[in-house]
């Protein structure tokens, strides 16, 4: 695919396709925690295996935050504060399953209802030769990419995915996942257009 350019808007694929960089909104809405402490690096490793979960998966104990100002925030359909995404029951009944078709939905034990962690699969996809890559100084890890170039063939059909190299910091949704979750009226995420290499 040819003619990738920044819109003010988005990223604008061929198309008119969108491609966006997706967090979770932890200033405006509430955010979990995990009763158990001692998961985090265990369920990190897995997350980060891009590996299916579900076999193995035992639903992780999660309470809404108490911080200062915290109880003041509304609870969101996308929820920060466990290692991956929080996605409320609401959320995934109204997402058709092919928008959600690069992640597994596993589930979590919350106080704020039904809620289920996101697998996203990591697809290996980021032209690593024509992206603009800032590099930890001892290793040739990368550290961030400032503007991204992908073999969009590999990402026909996908709406929400991870790049490996990032590990599971970050999360990429298509234009068509970003409209379903606005039409929707579901809250909780934060989208910015990926910049594209020239």
């Amino acid at each position: 695919m040819t003619n990738m350019q920044l819109n003010g808007r988005a990223t604008q694929l061929e198309g008119g396709k969108n491609l966006w960089d997706v967090i979770e909104d932890a200033n405006r809405f509430r955010s979990f925690l995990r009763v158990d402490q001692s998961q985090g690096s265990h369920l990190l490793e897995a997350f980060k295996s891009n590996s299916s979960l579900a076999d193995s998966w035992q639903p992780v104990d999660l309470v809404l935050s108490l911080g200062k100002g915290e109880k003041d925030k509304p609870i969101a359909d996308f929820m920060s504060g466990f290692v991956s995404v929080a996605i409320s029951g609401k959320a995934l009944g109204v997402l058709t399953p092919s928008l959600l078709d690069q992640a597994e939905c596993l589930p979590l034990n919350t106080d704020a209802g039904t809620y289920f962690a996101l697998n996203v699969t990591a697809v290996n996809c980021l032209d690593q030769g024509h992206s603009t890559l800032k590099l930890f100084s001892n290793s040739q890890r990368i550290m961030r990419v400032e503007k991204y170039a992908f073999y969009w063939e590999k990402l026909n059909g996908i709406h929400i995915f991870r790049l490996p190299e990032l590990g599971i910091s970050r999360l990429f949704v298509s234009d068509t996942f970003k409209q379903a979750v606005e039409e929707n009226s579901l809250t909780g995420l934060l989208f910015y257009p990926v910049p594209l290499s020239d």
